[in-house]
């Protein structure tokens, strides 16, 4: 059969039939790709790491061929075919600054803060910070640099989730912030619950003084920035922060769906840098 034939066999007693199928130009380049050896070829006698290493380093030389980003080749891989298990993920935080706002002096300071910055695209203005909430950088933003955050804005993002962008500027007073974040559920008519808070942005020293109010903190990831606050609603965590510690916040809150039935609630405080 030529490339492109289609055809149909009806039997109608016991019988046996053959045929040759001539491959069109495109399936034989296609086979010869998909059959084609890997260039390292003693990878199995390596260990886990080499082979890890070789494995990425093959796949940055092909996406360079093919002539796209790596970290939007992996961004659509995801949200295409692991989009289900994005609401497990959503704890793993990333934040993209641009390069617009903060300039290589300040990158530099960043670095020197611990903050793992890095740029996985350098065709593409911004940069990556790994591990840490918008709220802790733009604490040390305000401190070292005079920057105060604007209101949050909430978009919606692929895969089910939420992009949050916060503007910063200067020249006027310094204003640090931190978050809370909790899961609003829904038990009964006019009845909610809100089990857990999770703040953002706090040092060791705050987090101790919230223990010391009688508040049962934990960390449950601490390869993550953030703090679990059990049994206390974001309202109590608000009135301890205000009252005692010097926070303020103007009460409006940046929403969202949450898997589960729930609805996802985020308050920003923000104080004066000292």
């Amino acid at each position: 059969m030529p490339p492109y034939w289609t055809h149909g066999v009806e039997s109608l007693g016991t019988s046996a039939s053959g045929s040759v199928l001539s491959p069109s130009d495109e399936e034989i380049r296609f086979a010869g790709v998909k059959w084609k050896p890997l260039p390292f070829k003693a990878a199995s006698s390596k260990t886990i790491k080499e082979r890890v290493v070789l494995a990425v380093l093959y796949f940055k030389w092909i996406v360079r061929r093919l002539g796209f980003g790596a970290p939007s080749l992996v961004q659509e891989l995801v949200e295409t075919r692991y989009y289900l298990l994005l609401p497990r993920l959503a704890g793993h935080l990333r934040l993209d600054l641009g390069w617009g706002c903060l300039k290589e002096p300040e990158v530099k300071k960043l670095l020197q803060l611990g903050y793992k910055v890095g740029d996985e695209d350098a065709r593409y203005e911004g940069v990556e910070i790994q591990r840490t909430s918008p709220f802790q950088l733009m604490r040390s933003l305000a401190k070292e640099f005079g920057y105060k955050p604007l209101k949050a804005v909430s978009t919606p993002a692929p895969g089910g989730r939420n992009c949050l962008m916060w503007t910063l500027i200067s020249g006027e007073e310094a204003t640090e912030a931190i978050g809370i974040v909790a899961d609003i559920k829904r038990e009964d008519e006019g009845e909610y619950v809100i089990p857990t808070s999770t703040v953002f942005g706090l040092t060791k020293e705050e987090i101790g003084q919230l223990a010391a109010q009688g508040l049962k903190v934990e960390d449950n990831d601490r390869g993550q920035e953030g703090v679990e606050i059990q049994g206390a609603s974001p309202f109590k965590v608000m009135r301890i922060l205000c009252s005692k510690f010097g926070w303020t916040t103007d009460g409006e809150v940046v929403s969202s769906e949450a898997p589960g039935g729930r609805t996802a609630a985020m308050w920003t405080l923000t104080r004066a840098v000292k």
